[in-house]
């Protein structure tokens, strides 16, 4: 049956000050959610319109793609959402207002079209700045086994916070997320099944936005040729020369082509993604946690200790701890 999430159905989330906006994740166990509203008043909460939220379905490790819920949601103005950590993979698609994206240290304007990706194990922050209602449309895949996160990897997903896609693209991936909500509406037999089929098209559109678009214009053949072969994931620990080379140009120019078409120097995309591995190893891996930060090749435990905090809010026996 449809199911309609209200802030009334999230007892058990973690707050602090009023809830006013219910974030649609809380009821999948998202741990370490805070929620602040800009205004401060209670009787907002009646003002905003509930969020659509689909069945909720079983996790099935047999599939790589495991879709466990998708939505709608709409935002106020100054609402927001910090988390710590979380249970899920989401992946998040802006159809009206504007708002906003911290990862860490980074900054993101998100406007209609842009697509985010909240990480597991990641400290982030999202809000609604624009007057008018943010709206968006979310799913979020399951991704505890070793297929989900293999699945993901290879599609270049689990080092992205933000893209924004050309418009054949965005209307590609409305269509998607407008079928995909309509299909979890119902329960019916084949419905988990097809969802999770239809969510794998979903993130193939993502993931070619990330390898042929920034801002809607073609990525130039050095930056292309350097995320293909990082994604690949055949070196746990690539060096910046290493991606220079499978660019085939230089470190300076390959700098300079990352920080125009991605925002981000290649030191720093180079290190977020080996701490996502760094995440995956502490959770699924019996390694100790001195093996993976001389894997990750890092001087010692407390150099890959600090690194691993700025990037999740963590520690690292924390992370692996939960």
């Amino acid at each position: 049956m449809p199911r309609d999430a209200t802030w009334k159905n999230h007892e058990e989330a973690t707050f602090d000050d009023t809830v006013l906006h219910p974030d649609p994740c809380w009821f999948l166990g998202m741990r370490g959610t805070r929620i602040r509203s800009g205004q401060g008043s209670g009787a907002e909460v009646a003002s905003f319109e509930a969020d659509t939220v689909g069945c909720r379905f079983r996790q099935n490790t047999r599939w790589p793609v495991d879709l466990a819920t998708c939505g709608t949601s709409a935002w106020l103005r100054g609402h927001s959402v910090e988390r710590h950590r979380s249970d899920s993979f989401a992946v998040e698609f802006v159809t009206e207002g504007r708002g906003e994206l911290r990862v860490r240290q980074r900054r993101y304007e998100l406007q209609p079209g842009d697509v985010f990706i909240l990480h597991p194990s990641e400290h982030h922050r999202y809000c609604s700045t624009s007057v008018e209602v943010f709206r968006k449309m979310f799913a979020m895949v399951h991704w505890t086994t070793q297929a989900n996160r293999d699945a993901l990897s290879t599609l270049g997903l689990m080092a992205l916070s933000h893209v924004r896609p050309s418009r054949a693209r965005v209307a590609r991936i409305r269509e998607v997320f407008e079928n995909l909500c309509a299909m979890t509406q119902t329960d019916d037999a084949g419905t988990h099944e097809r969802a999770s089929a239809l969510t794998y098209n979903l993130l193939l559109l993502v993931s070619e936005s990330v390898a042929h678009e920034k801002d809607g214009a073609e990525l130039p053949l050095p930056v292309s040729r350097a995320l293909r072969w990082a994604l690949r994931g055949e070196t746990p620990n690539p060096s910046v020369s290493q991606l220079a080379r499978a660019a085939g140009c230089s470190v300076e120019h390959l700098n300079r082509l990352f920080n125009r078409h991605l925002g981000t120097r290649t030191h720093e995309w180079l290190t977020r993604r080996k701490l996502c591995t760094a995440v995956e190893w502490l959770l699924y891996s019996g390694m100790k946690i001195h093996e993976i930060s001389s894997k990750l090749g890092y001087e010692d435990s407390c150099c890959f200790s600090r690194a691993f905090h700025r990037y999740t809010g963590l520690a690292p026996s924390e992370c692996r701890r939960r």
